[in-house]
């Protein structure tokens, strides 16, 4: 407690202040969070993603706020040259100002668009075509304005030889439960960033049977089941 009231204070040299305490532990609060925010959007329940989210925060900007008033201490006992007094100083003015910026910038680290999915179905669609079972194959994953999309292929039946309304309504049901499960941490988040979710069909004669889409609504109302 003493070393932190020491640097508050402005008792620690303004070198050590600045770029110790103020910009290296800065970047490393700004990449840990990065990190805690990307896991939680893929991996956690929306509860502990939402915490984790005001936890980095509050770290990140509590830290920079606390250095500020540091910093400010430190450069006005310091006793060198008057130029690096006042680029200290500066720093600290230009940073509070850019803090707005700065949570505009971390909160996006978190948001999965269109472009993530396309990197990401670039990497699944090096595997496919794959089998799903002895009827269906799994044929490439596409990335539309706001849409993920699965594609797969009913390898032993003609799209006309295949009730649709009753094929894509046992599939929308099964999917459903699949999708909104507790496994799907990924998936539910792509739907969380406002971006639906999507299965298309084919006949072995590649014609199509039809999709079901889900959006994040879709999650909620089968939890409150």
């Amino acid at each position: 407690m003493q070393f932190i009231k020491n640097l508050w204070c402005g008792d620690l040299p303004l070198v050590r202040t600045y770029w110790v305490f103020g910009v290296g532990v800065g970047i490393c609060l700004k990449l840990a969070s990065v990190v805690a925010m990307l896991v939680a959007a893929v991996t956690a329940p929306f509860g502990v993603f939402a915490a984790v989210l005001i936890g980095t925060f509050a770290a990140v900007f509590g830290h920079q706020l606390f250095i500020a008033g540091a910093i400010w201490r430190s450069a006005s006992r310091y006793t060198g040259r008057p130029i690096w007094r006042v680029l200290a100083k500066t720093a600290v003015v230009l940073g509070l100002l850019s803090i707005p910026n700065e949570i505009a910038s971390l909160a996006n680290q978190n948001v999965i668009n269109d472009e993530s999915l396309r990197r990401q179905s670039a990497i699944v669609n090096r595997n496919v075509p794959r089998m799903i079972d002895q009827a269906t194959r799994f044929d490439s994953m596409t990335v539309e304005p706001k849409e993920l999309v699965y594609h797969y292929t009913m390898i032993t039946k003609r799209a006309s030889d295949i009730e649709g309304d009753v094929f894509l309504h046992a599939m929308r049901s099964n999917m459903q439960r699949h999708l909104c499960g507790s496994e799907e941490k990924f998936m539910q988040s792509v739907m969380r960033n406002n971006i639906s979710v999507s299965y298309s069909f084919d006949g072995m004669d590649a014609q199509p049977i039809g999709k079901v889409t889900f959006v994040a609504a879709d999650c909620l109302l089968s939890a409150k089941r």
